[in-house]
C-alpha cells in the first residue's frame, strides 16, 4: 500500500493525501460521506423494502464517490482493489443484507468495467449539443446503471425485466433531483430498450431467413 500513489480528496475538503495514509485518514472521520449519508444509508434499510431498489441506490452513491475522489480510477489497474474497498465499505456501512452487498458490487463493478462502452451509447441517445460529462451527476450514474443492467448484465436479464429496471432508475432520479430529471431518465434508457429489442428482431430474422429459404428449396423439389 505504501508504494500506491493513488490519492483522494473527501466531500469534507481534506487536503489530497497518499494512499499509504488513506486508511487511517478515512477511519479517523469515519468515512468520506458518513455525516451525510449514515442516516440515509439506516433510512434505506428501514423503509425501502424491494432489494434491488436499494442495490442501485448505493451502487449510484459508491459511484459518485468513485468519481467525485479518484477520477483515475481503472478497474483491475493499480491500487484499484484499494479504492474499490474504500468505497463499497464507506457506503455499505451500514447495511447487513449479504444479497444487497453483492448486489451493489456487482454493479459498481460492471458500470466501471463497461464506463466506455456506456458512455459512448449514452452519449449517442442524448442531445448532440450536450456531452455526458455536463449532466447532472444523479442523471449520469443512474442512466448508467440503467444502461449496464439492460445491456450487460446477464444475471439481470435473467431475472428483472426491462420495464422494471427503466422505473427503478427513473424514480430515482425523481427522488433525488426533480421531476424533469425523472422523464429525460425514463426516455433515454427506454430508447435504449427499445434499440437493444430492434437489433434482436434484426438477428432473429436474418437467421430465419436460410431456414425459409432451404425449406422453399425442399418443397419445390418435392412437387
Amino acid at each position: 500500500m505504501s508504494n500506491v500513489r493513488l490519492v483522494g480528496r473527501s466531500r469534507l475538503g481534506e487536503e489530497y493525501i497518499e494512499a499509504s495514509k488513506m486508511r487511517d485518514e478515512y477511519e479517523k472521520e469515519g468515512g468520506f460521506t458518513s455525516s451525510v449519508w449514515a442516516d440515509d444509508a439506516v433510512r434505506y434499510r428501514n423503509e425501502l423494502s424491494d432489494p434491488v431498489k436499494r442495490a442501485v441506490i448505493f451502487a449510484m452513491q459508491a459511484l459518485y464517490q468513485r468519481e467525485l475522489n479518484f477520477t483515475d480510477f481503472v478497474p483491475d489497474g493499480e491500487g484499484s482493489s484499494q479504492v474499490r474497498h474504500l468505497v463499497l465499505s464507506d457506503v455499505l456501512y451500514y447495511e447487513s443484507d449479504r444479497y444487497i452487498k453483492d448486489l451493489t458490487a456487482r454493479i459498481f463493478d460492471g458500470v466501471n468495467r463497461h464506463l466506455v462502452e456506456i458512455d459512448t451509447l449514452l452519449q449517442k441517445h442524448i442531445t448532440c449539443n450536450w456531452q455526458v460529462e455536463r449532466l447532472a451527476v444523479v442523471e449520469r450514474n443512474l442512466l448508467r446503471i440503467g444502461i449496464f443492467g439492460l445491456l450487460f448484465d446477464e444475471e439481470a436479464a435473467r431475472n428483472i425485466s426491462e420495464k422494471a429496471i427503466i422505473n427503478c432508475c427513473s424514480d430515482l432520479s425523481e427522488e433525488y433531483s426533480t421531476e424533469r430529471s425523472k422523464n429525460f431518465v425514463f426516455g433515454v434508457l427506454s430508447e435504449v430498450s427499445k434499440d437493444k429489442n430492434r437489433g434482436k428482431k434484426v438477428e432473429s430474422t436474418e437467421e430465419e431467413a436460410p431456414e425459409i429459404e432451404e425449406t422453399h428449396k425442399e418443397a419445390q423439389q418435392e412437387a
